[in-house]
């Protein structure tokens, strides 16, 4: 299990402040103010304090690019 807390969340409801989450197995399980997120045995805890955390950001705008420039 992974723990992330930020000091900024970005969720589909907008910017939570103070705001972490919780991975498990790859899949974002939990999402909890800080004061919250406990860590627990076998848990990694990241802190980004100074961050914002945004899950799933792919910067894709180059790839899309070269996919239709492809063959030009």
């Amino acid at each position: 299990m992974l723990v992330i807390k930020g000091k900024y969340l970005l969720t589909k409801d907008g910017l939570k402040k103070d705001h972490g989450l919780v991975i498990k197995n790859g899949i974002i399980t939990d999402i909890q103010p800080n004061n919250m997120l406990t860590s627990c045995t076998n848990t990694q805890t990241i802190c980004c304090d100074d961050s914002i955390i945004v899950p799933g950001f792919i910067n894709a705008h180059t790839h899309m690019y070269w996919t239709v420039a492809h063959g030009i």
